[in-house]
């Protein structure tokens, strides 16, 4: 239970930086700490805690967290060359208010007309990323949930 605190305050604290140097000082100390599990001397001493503390948050180029997959769309994410593409179109589904989708979407949900329309329209900007890279991975992210429909 405490670990969970520690790792909930943990995120707290990430979000409370902001962004800049603030954030990269937490993100360089959590990185530290869970660095000392790999000396066997200071594992063995019994100072640490029984688990590293827990990956922070990731945030979006605008500084919102990021959106997680959903199980459906993770696990066609997981065959991809490129998972950035997934996570980005996902990302600015999420930043749309989720466009009316189902918790756990299936390739057919996101490819039905009328809602790959309003994903035709989502801005990159919206999540930080020009809009001639944001349409590639729209193309992308089509052509990997048409493989999987």
């Amino acid at each position: 239970m405490a670990e969970r605190r520690v790792s909930v305050r943990l995120n707290e604290l990430d979000a409370a930086a902001g962004v800049g140097m603030q954030r990269n000082s937490l993100r360089n100390a959590r990185s530290a700490f869970n660095a000392l599990f790999a000396i066997l001397s200071i594992l063995e001493s019994g100072l640490l805690p029984p688990e590293p503390l827990s990956p922070l948050r990731t945030y979006d180029r605008c500084g919102r967290p990021m959106a997680v997959l959903p199980p459906r769309l993770a696990a066609i994410n997981a065959t991809l060359d490129a998972p950035g593409w997934f996570a980005s179109v996902w990302q600015a589904i999420a930043v749309a208010g989720g466009l009316g989708l189902p918790e756990d979407p299936s390739p057919r949900d996101l490819l039905q007309h009328e809602c790959w329309d309003r994903i035709k329209e989502l801005q990159g900007s919206s999540i930080g990323i020009l809009e001639k890279i944001f349409c590639k991975y729209k193309g992308y992210v089509r052509r990997a949930l048409l493989a999987q429909s």
